[in-house]
């Protein structure tokens, strides 16, 4: 078993993803900084995946941030499937999430390792209903408490959320995905609306145009030479 994966989160620069991180990037930088610096502190092993979505910029950002820290490694591989991160959890005694629209949550939700949640923006959480997360992962929001959890966790204290009644804890868990995947669902509209509002020029993302090229790609393959 390896100790901590950190499944960074997407900067909002790179793909105007701004609906989805929720968070300004100088603030994503140090929360960055934040993990990768306590867990050198406590001496724990560190491994990054990164974001496939601007993976090459993202490598090379985190690469420079630890380039002093001889704990820490860096992964990509979003396309190789034992690389996913989906793939990565299980093999780590702790998950680290900075942004609350993952897909990762779900997995996080059906596993036995401890996660937290290191996320600037903890009143989203009660302003989406999600305030049983708390049940499924460790929630922080500065440096200081991610300290207190970091530091549990090298002296192996560091457990999953637990209620009373396992039953009602799978229940909550529940619910609160399914709360989640509506959060994801009114994002995913903003952000295609986002794109059709681009240009600021009132023309549809999807055209007739696009649409014949596209079916045509399906029956006619580019760059085909009939001879």
């Amino acid at each position: 078993m390896d100790k901590i994966l950190y499944c960074a989160g997407s900067f909002s620069t790179y793909n105007a993803k701004f609906v989805y991180t929720q968070e300004k990037d100088e603030d994503m930088f140090q929360k960055n900084k934040d993990i990768i610096e306590l867990s050198a502190q406590y001496n724990i092993p560190l491994t990054i995946k990164v974001h496939p979505s601007g993976e090459k910029d993202n490598i090379a950002h985190f690469e420079y941030l630890a380039r002093n820290y001889k704990n820490v490694k860096v992964k990509g591989g979003y396309w190789k499937w034992f690389q996913s991160a989906e793939k990565m959890v299980p093999r780590h005694d702790l998950v680290i999430i900075d942004i609350i629209r993952t897909a990762l949550l779900p997995v996080m939700a059906r596993s036995d390792v401890p996660s937290i949640l290191y996320t600037k923006r903890v009143d989203l959480i009660k302003k989406w209903g999600l305030e049983d997360l708390k049940h499924i992962l460790h929630i922080c929001s500065n440096r200081k408490q991610l300290d207190v959890l970091l530091k549990k966790f090298s002296f192996g204290e560091l457990y999953q959320p637990r209620q009373q009644s396992l039953l009602n804890m799978w229940f909550k868990k529940r619910e609160t995905i399914q709360r989640w995947y509506k959060v994801g669902l009114t994002s995913m509209v903003l952000r295609r609306r986002f794109r059709q509002e681009w240009k600021n020029d009132a023309t549809k993302y999807l055209t007739i145009d696009k649409l014949y090229k596209r079916i045509r790609r399906t029956i006619v393959p580019p760059n085909h030479n009939p001879s």
